[in-house]
Protein backbone atom coordinates (compact mmCIF):
# COMPACT_ATOMS: atom_id res chain seq x y z
CA UNK A 1 0.00 0.00 0.00
CA UNK A 2 1.21 3.41 -0.72
CA UNK A 3 -0.72 5.90 1.23
CA UNK A 4 0.86 8.48 -0.20
CA UNK A 5 -0.62 11.75 -2.11
CA UNK A 6 -3.11 10.42 -4.98
CA UNK A 7 -3.54 7.05 -2.91
CA UNK A 8 -6.36 4.97 -4.32
CA UNK A 9 -7.56 1.47 -3.15
CA UNK A 10 -7.13 -1.16 -6.51
CA UNK A 11 -10.76 -2.63 -5.35
CA UNK A 12 -13.74 -0.82 -3.86
CA UNK A 13 -13.74 -0.89 0.05
CA UNK A 14 -16.93 -2.51 1.73
CA UNK A 15 -17.26 -3.03 5.36
CA UNK A 16 -20.55 -5.13 6.45
CA UNK A 17 -23.18 -3.04 9.00
CA UNK A 18 -21.67 -5.23 11.93
CA UNK A 19 -18.04 -4.23 10.72
CA UNK A 20 -18.91 -0.35 9.99
CA UNK A 21 -20.43 -0.42 13.47
CA UNK A 22 -17.84 -1.58 15.39
CA UNK A 23 -15.54 0.65 13.85
CA UNK A 24 -17.64 3.75 14.55
CA UNK A 25 -17.39 3.20 17.86
CA UNK A 26 -13.92 2.59 17.81
CA UNK A 27 -13.44 6.10 16.27
CA UNK A 28 -15.43 7.34 19.36
CA UNK A 29 -12.79 6.23 20.91
CA UNK A 30 -14.53 3.05 22.88
CA UNK A 31 -12.58 0.01 23.74
CA UNK A 32 -13.54 -3.33 22.56
CA UNK A 33 -14.58 -3.41 26.14
CA UNK A 34 -16.79 -0.74 25.98
CA UNK A 35 -17.98 -1.91 22.86
CA UNK A 36 -19.19 -5.27 24.33
CA UNK A 37 -21.62 -3.45 26.55
CA UNK A 38 -22.96 -1.16 23.56
CA UNK A 39 -23.50 -4.28 21.09
CA UNK A 40 -24.78 -7.74 21.66
CA UNK A 41 -21.80 -9.54 20.67
CA UNK A 42 -18.77 -10.39 22.60
CA UNK A 43 -15.38 -9.11 22.58
CA UNK A 44 -13.47 -11.80 21.00
CA UNK A 45 -16.07 -10.47 17.84
CA UNK A 46 -15.11 -7.52 18.01
CA UNK A 47 -11.34 -8.35 17.44
CA UNK A 48 -12.33 -10.48 14.69
CA UNK A 49 -14.21 -7.54 13.33
CA UNK A 50 -11.14 -5.49 13.80
CA UNK A 51 -8.91 -7.88 12.57
CA UNK A 52 -11.48 -8.27 9.23
CA UNK A 53 -11.69 -4.62 8.65
CA UNK A 54 -7.55 -3.91 8.51
CA UNK A 55 -7.28 -6.75 6.19
CA UNK A 56 -10.13 -5.25 4.31
CA UNK A 57 -8.46 -1.42 4.13
CA UNK A 58 -5.01 -2.89 4.02
CA UNK A 59 -4.62 -1.06 7.29
CA UNK A 60 -1.86 -1.53 10.22
CA UNK A 61 -4.10 -1.24 12.87
CA UNK A 62 -7.18 -0.31 13.71
CA UNK A 63 -6.27 3.45 14.22
CA UNK A 64 -5.22 3.93 10.54
CA UNK A 65 -8.26 1.29 9.43
CA UNK A 66 -10.01 4.53 11.37
CA UNK A 67 -8.40 7.10 9.86
CA UNK A 68 -8.93 5.27 6.32
CA UNK A 69 -12.62 4.30 7.35
CA UNK A 70 -13.22 8.02 7.66
CA UNK A 71 -11.85 9.17 4.74
CA UNK A 72 -13.26 7.24 2.29
CA UNK A 73 -16.80 7.93 4.47
CA UNK A 74 -17.44 4.22 5.20
CA UNK A 75 -18.22 5.45 8.81
CA UNK A 76 -18.88 8.84 10.54
CA UNK A 77 -17.87 9.48 14.28
CA UNK A 78 -20.10 12.11 15.69
CA UNK A 79 -19.17 13.80 18.33
CA UNK A 80 -20.42 13.54 21.72
CA UNK A 81 -20.80 15.63 24.51
CA UNK A 82 -17.70 14.10 26.63
CA UNK A 83 -15.78 15.70 23.75
CA UNK A 84 -17.19 19.31 24.33
CA UNK A 85 -14.44 21.46 26.95
CA UNK A 86 -16.52 24.20 28.44
CA UNK A 87 -14.53 27.64 28.00
CA UNK A 88 -13.94 28.81 31.40
CA UNK A 89 -11.88 24.89 31.73
CA UNK A 90 -9.51 25.72 29.10
CA UNK A 91 -8.43 29.05 31.25
CA UNK A 92 -8.43 26.81 34.35
CA UNK A 93 -11.21 28.13 35.61
CA UNK A 94 -14.39 26.30 37.53
CA UNK A 95 -16.90 28.97 36.27
CA UNK A 96 -16.67 31.83 34.04
CA UNK A 97 -15.32 34.98 35.28
CA UNK A 98 -17.58 37.37 36.99
CA UNK A 99 -16.08 40.60 36.49
CA UNK A 100 -13.75 42.65 34.26
CA UNK A 101 -10.11 42.08 36.49
CA UNK A 102 -10.90 38.52 36.52
CA UNK A 103 -10.97 38.59 32.98
CA UNK A 104 -7.55 40.67 32.45
CA UNK A 105 -6.03 37.88 34.13
CA UNK A 106 -6.69 35.95 31.64
CA UNK A 107 -5.23 38.12 29.18
CA UNK A 108 -1.64 37.74 27.44
CA UNK A 109 0.04 40.93 29.50
CA UNK A 110 1.31 43.82 27.46
CA UNK A 111 4.71 45.17 27.54
CA UNK A 112 5.37 48.76 29.08
CA UNK A 113 7.31 49.61 26.56
CA UNK A 114 5.47 51.94 24.05
CA UNK A 115 6.02 51.65 19.99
Amino acid sequence: MNPGIGYAPVKPLRLSPREAEVLMWTACGKTSGEIVELMPITEETIRSHIKNICHKLNAANKTHATAIALVHGLIRATPSAEWVIPLPALFGLSEPPGNRASVQRLLPRRSKKSI
